[in-house]
């Protein structure tokens, strides 16, 4: 059971590790690449969709505004809603976006929040109505949602996510070009794509969500984690093997001379292996389901105090998630080890010859 616990657990924190990373890359980048512009905005001219790979764009706007004369301040993303959803659909890090952002005729504009943003003096609370002030228009806004995240802004500072489409069919002499420009290029490579954008948009930088979830990934202090997980892991394991090879095999000698009386009674060898599997195999299951659900459990418990945010760089929060794979091939490795037990179990109790247990009960 020990064994399970921290076999679960130690699956559970490598998961963890593992998803996070990827969770973190999507924020920080919004989709498979991301080119940003290192002057303000893009040239009109620039054709992303021309990048080598690429099979769908978004463009996107970001700015930082202030309601009124004292209302907040805070950064403002407008992303084309429509053409979003098409670069991340069917991936890791489609934020769903609330389906009012995706109708272009929306008025007033709904506008997704983040809690800082919603709460203090200053607040933007759901369901309030304000002017957004860009480029000399003052668009009708309504503060739709909550959420922690949305890609690229900053988590825990005061932001604000709406489309880009709504916000041109209302004013449509509003040009609000990209400032950055999301890629869908699942074939490409960041060293293709950047090549191609050197020569198109020079001094434009690419960021890339594989890199970023590499370098999170590959960092000492991670590496560090993860070697750590796996040495415990492993020292448990040889615990469990003495454990329950030193176990099992007492027991098998314990039971020897009660086995050598029943092949007196035509007991064969696949029945006295079955004997052992009846008498060791239920407490074994229940040890493992015992073992696992205390692992995940003590996982979600002391992850808060775990620092895992500090460590990764980030305070983005994801479910409990579990590697079936790695969490199987844990038990199949202890129930192998048990096996194993009890095949060694099995065959102390024939070391006794079935008629020196009948003298020996004369005795």
């Amino acid at each position: 059971m020990a064994t399970a616990t921290i076999g679960a657990f130690s699956s559970a924190m490598l998961a963890h590790l593992d998803r996070s990373a990827e969770a973190i890359g999507w924020q920080a980048v919004g989709a498979q690449f991301r080119v940003i512009s290192a002057a303000g905005s893009l040239p009109v001219r620039f054709d992303p969709a021309a990048l080598p790979g690429v099979e769908a764009t978004a463009a996107g706007y970001r700015a930082t505004v202030t309601v009124g004369t004292r209302g907040p301040r805070f950064d403002l993303l407008a992303v084309d809603g429509v053409a979003y959803e098409e670069v991340v659909a069917g991936t890791s890090g489609d934020p769903h976006l609330p389906h009012d952002l995706l109708d272009p005729g929306s008025s007033p504009i709904p506008v997704i929040v983040s809690p800082e943003l919603a709460s203090g003096a200053d607040a933007i609370t759901p369901g309030e109505t304000f002017n957004l002030p860009l480029e000399a228009h003052q668009f009708p806004a309504r503060a739709l949602v909550i959420r922690e995240f949305v890609p690229i802004l900053p988590i825990g500072g005061q932001w604000a996510f709406v489309s880009r489409d709504q916000l041109q069919a209302l004013q449509p002499t509003t040009r609000l070009l990209p400032t950055t420009v999301f890629l869908r290029a699942p074939g490409a490579t960041a060293e293709s794509i950047r090549a191609a954008l050197a020569v198109a948009v020079p001094g434009a930088t690419l960021d890339s969500q594989a890199e970023r979830v590499a370098a999170i990934r590959g960092s000492p202090t991670v590496g560090a984690v993860r070697t750590g997980i796996a040495a415990a892991g492993i020292v448990a394991g040889a615990y469990a093997a003495l454990a329950v090879a030193a176990a099992l095999a007492l027991a098998g000698a314990a039971r020897a001379i009660e086995v050598a009386h029943l092949r007196l009674l035509g007991l064969t060898r696949r029945q006295a292996i079955g004997l052992a599997v009846v008498e060791h195999g239920p407490t074994v299951v229940v040890a493992l389901a015992a073992g696992v659900a205390l692992g995940l459990g003590l996982f979600i418990v002391l992850r808060p105090g775990l620092g895992l945010a500090d460590l990764l760089g980030s305070p983005i929060e994801i479910s409990l998630a579990v590697d079936a794979t790695q969490l199987g091939l844990v038990l199949a490795a202890i129930l192998l080890l048990a096996a194993a037990g009890i095949g060694i179990g099995a065959a102390i109790q024939r070391t006794i010859a079935p008629a020196a247990a009948l003298r020996r009960g004369f005795d």
